[in-house]
């Protein structure tokens, strides 16, 4: 009996000598790139950015705003204080028939807020900080009485400038005269009409 044909040659090449065998479940190699804790970095970097930049877009919006909010409530608390004034000037009318001087006016000052600060003649804020002064006026061509409220406030578009309060003829007064901006001036103003226990 003949011997079998030999076996064709194989196309598998084994590993060569002396190299370990390999094995089928060995992890492959790592990847070169960014490692998780490099991409949230950088993440939070870009949001810290963005969150800077709308901080400050914020802020230069609110921060005006916020002052032109308390130039409208120093205006507000003057128009207010100012009726003090008006009476006492009204009742010093009905007495005297004739407008104060600037002497009488200062009494009328001391009697209206001399309970509120040293000087009547300063106009102060709620928190105490001075933000204006009374400054009495000659009497308008038509008699009646008049006199300004002149505003302290460095570095804003108020500063310096007056909100006029005069008698309106119609028994009360008016205060849209002054250099005040019309943006910081109330719709309406206070108006103290004299009553009749003053006219009398």
């Amino acid at each position: 009996m003949s011997a079998p044909p030999p076996f064709p040659p194989s196309s598998f090449e084994g590993p060569p000598s002396g190299a370990p065998p390999s094995s089928h479940g060995a992890a492959p190699p790592p990847k070169k790139g960014l490692s998780g804790c490099a991409i949230a970095a950088i993440v939070l970097g870009v949001a810290g950015v963005i969150g800077l930049a709308l901080l400050g877009i914020l802020a230069a919006i609110a921060i005006p705003q916020y002052q032109d909010y308390i130039v409208r409530t120093q205006v507000s608390a003057t128009v207010r204080e100012a009726s003090e004034l008006q009476i006492g000037v009204d009742r010093h009318v009905a007495e005297y028939e004739v407008c104060p001087d600037a002497d009488a006016f200062a009494s009328i000052a001391e009697n209206a807020f001399s309970s509120v600060t040293a000087d009547p003649m300063q106009i102060l804020t709620g928190d105490g900080t001075l933000s204006g002064r009374w400054e009495w006026r000659e009497s308008l061509a038509d008699g009646h009485c008049v006199f300004d409220a002149v505003f302290v406030k460095p570095g804003h578009a108020i500063d310096g400038t007056t909100l006029e309060f005069r008698q309106d003829g119609a028994g009360g007064w008016a205060c849209d005269g002054g250099t005040l901006p019309a943006v910081y001036r109330r719709l309406t103003c206070a108006s103290t009409p004299t009553s009749p226990a003053v006219a009398e």
